[in-house]
């Protein structure tokens, strides 16, 4: 079946919820003295998801690929980095889940018994 666009526009594009991001991200380029054409985008230094707002001191102009990269990242802070994966066999999944229960009896919380029984794994695998 083909791509109903009229009915898609009307059923999204045309939307009070649309129209209102619309005019709020015109309002920001303006602000920024962003004109039509112009390929930069504004970017909430403080993301609005966090907080931020929509004040010319939290606003300014970036690059597509830069915003995008960006995302919802607040400044200063580092992006965390992707976690080195163990790979696991059922036995050392039966292992851990062992050492957990250990461990938790001895009064640590289930988060912390976790952290500890893969370092453990670790190690053995390691040595």
């Amino acid at each position: 079946m083909p791509r109903n666009y009229k009915r898609e526009y009307e059923k999204f594009h045309s939307s009070r919820k649309a129209k209102d991001g619309r005019n709020a991200s015109n309002k920001a380029r303006r602000k920024l003295g962003l004109e039509k054409g112009d390929p930069r985008e504004v970017d909430h230094i403080v993301p609005k998801s966090k907080g931020g707002g929509n004040g010319e001191k939290n606003l300014r102009a970036v690059s597509r690929d830069t915003n995008r990269q960006k995302g919802s990242d607040m400044p200063g802070k580092k992006k965390k980095g992707k976690r080195r994966k163990l790979p696991m066999t059922t036995e050392d999944r039966v292992w851990i889940g062992k050492k957990m229960k250990k461990l938790m009896k001895e009064g640590k919380s289930k988060g912390q018994a976790l952290a500890i029984a893969l370092s453990m794994l670790r190690e053995k695998k390691q040595g």
